[in-house]
């Protein structure tokens, strides 16, 4: 990976060519109690909006980063013609052995 650091008069042609794609950045949301500048990351349309001098934001940059679900596994059971569920998987919730297929002892 090639790192570059960009001078400021820089950044605004480089939002200018990454602006075919959605950019999010820290921008201003007005100020607190104590007259403190309020910052948070969101979607920036002009360059202008971008506050490069933020400190601390309100939340963090995830929500543009991770997906807000994310299906971490399907399943699906199919009907077995002729067999008596009941017979062929533990019935016991509360039991480790639940998703696992009971086994006959002789």
């Amino acid at each position: 990976m090639i790192f570059r650091v960009f001078k400021k008069q820089e950044l605004a042609r480089l939002h200018e060519l990454l602006a075919v794609n959605v950019i999010a950045g820290p921008v201003s949301r007005g100020n607190d109690r104590d007259g403190k500048p309020l910052y948070d990351f969101d979607v920036v349309y002009d360059f202008g909006e971008l506050a490069l001098d933020y400190t601390q934001t309100i939340h963090s940059p995830k929500r543009f980063v991770l997906p807000y679900h994310e299906t971490l596994s399907t399943f699906a059971v199919a009907a077995t013609a002729g067999k008596n569920r009941s017979s062929s998987m533990s019935t016991a919730p509360w039991s480790s052995s639940a998703c696992m297929p009971a086994t006959s002892t002789p």
